[in-house]
């Protein structure tokens, strides 16, 4: 007798998965960053057993996770992490976002660090598929391994995402807005004005229906747009500045080194070598 799942089947299309990186490699690094995307990481090899950690300095109190082969370490989006990976690491990096509605991600609200061990198995066809070739079937292949992760990471019922996404067809116009047109020229009175609402509604709306303050969601949003020109296209600073309207790659810089804890320049280096 077949079973329908027709509420399932709905929910897993109005998922929206965007991988901004996904990188095989050692690291040799002590430091800290704030990224605007989740994180995944699948430890290979460690030669230095209980010195290799992550620490979510975001967190009160603070959590460290020590980092062991054969286990898959997750990092929701916003949070400060602290690394510390010493010579011999390997490991298979992932990030992404995973919306559950136009804007709103899976993890928004989220802080904890989650770790759980995977096979050698699953180890190994991560690293094969990072050092596979670039074809249709692996990025296939790489969407599913993260939708297969994310759902390791997330306690979240149909029912309450549902309801979520019931509370914020509200505002999907303006979350839509933001997601297409917000620059570092976007204010919340340009909003304002476009929707024909108060100052005062929108804002308290905004914060109370989708969780966070309508600035901190236009700033988060710029941010996701600047780390996406960053790694994937080879425009330098004063390009991305203009294309983004910051008034001049002083204040480019500025904003970014605020909110991630580092410049634009070591970002790019950071992530793609």
């Amino acid at each position: 007798m077949w079973k329908s799942r027709k509420s399932l089947v709905e929910l897993s299309g109005n998922l929206r998965l965007i991988v901004s990186h996904a990188r095989y490699g050692k690291a040799n690094f002590h430091g800290s960053n704030t990224h605007p995307h989740n994180r995944i990481y699948i430890v290979e090899k460690t030669k230095s057993p209980d010195k290799s950690y992550i620490a979510n300095l975001s967190a009160s109190p603070g959590q460290k996770v020590i980092l062991r082969p054969g286990h898959v370490y997750f990092m929701p989006k916003d949070q400060t992490v602290e690394w510390n990976f010493t010579p011999g690491v390997t490991f298979v990096a992932f990030h992404f976002g995973l919306e559950i509605f136009r804007g709103i991600d899976l993890f928004d609200g989220d802080s904890e660090f989650i770790e759980r061990p995977v096979s050698e198995d699953f180890t190994r066809e991560a690293r094969e598929l990072m050092e596979s070739s670039d074809d249709l079937g692996h990025a296939v292949r790489l969407h599913g391994m993260i939708y297969s992760l994310s759902g390791m990471f997330t306690d979240k019922t149909m029912k309450a995402v549902e309801q979520a996404r019931e509370l914020m067809r509200e505002y999907a116009p303006i979350i839509h807005y933001i997601e297409e047109k917000c620059d570092a020229q976007t204010t919340v009175a340009e909003l304002v004005d476009h929707f024909g609402m108060t100052r005062n509604s929108l804002s308290k709306g905004f914060a109370q229906t989708v969780g966070v303050p309508l600035k901190t969601f236009m700033t988060r949003c710029l941010l996701r747009k600047v780390t996406q020109q960053l790694l994937t296209t080879g425009l330098d600073s004063k390009q991305i500045a203009e294309e983004l309207g910051f008034s001049s790659e002083y204040y480019f810089c500025r904003f970014f080194k605020k909110h991630t804890g580092m410049t634009p320049k070591a970002y790019r280096s950071d992530i793609l070598h």
